[in-house]
């Protein structure tokens, strides 16, 4: 699956992409924001936003949710103890799903354009979804050997 995502972003034939949010849940996120983007009270603007993540980040949850999922089960029920090693397993887990984000986000806080920003991901996904299918064949190995 990722190798095809790999070769599908490199021909720049986006709508083969299988790695993806369906597109109503990603038209839902959109129209949220859009509309969270209009919102002028300042006073308002903290919580709806603290609101508008829960709701993406539920979202979110049906895609790579499942797999954080299953592997928290699994290493449950196949370690005799929740070992520090499985928590340091699990904090860099969640570190390579909040990294890019944050990138991104001192990048725009530092003034670069959203727009061009999302033209350079664009131009790079093929070696995303490469890296991504690297680590996440990383991650399934030390699961399956270590656990």
């Amino acid at each position: 699956m990722f190798t095809r995502d790999y070769f599908a972003a490199k021909n720049e034939a986006y709508d083969k992409v299988k790695m993806q949010l369906p597109i109503w849940l990603r038209r839902f996120n959109h129209g949220m924001i859009k509309r969270m983007s209009g919102v002028e009270n300042n006073k308002l603007l903290i919580p709806l936003c603290f609101l508008l993540g829960v709701f993406i980040s539920i979202g979110e949850f049906l895609c790579t949710g499942q797999m954080y999922l299953a592997t928290i089960i699994y290493v449950l029920k196949n370690s005799e103890t929740f070992s520090i090693e499985a928590i340091v397993y699990f904090l860099i887990y969640g570190a390579a799903f909040i990294l890019p984000l944050a990138v991104i986000t001192l990048l725009i806080h530092r003034g670069k354009e959203v727009f061009d920003i999302s033209e350079i991901v664009r131009g790079k996904l093929h070696i995303i979804k490469l890296v991504n299918a690297f680590i996440f064949l990383v991650f399934a190995l030390i699961v399956l050997f270590f656990f």
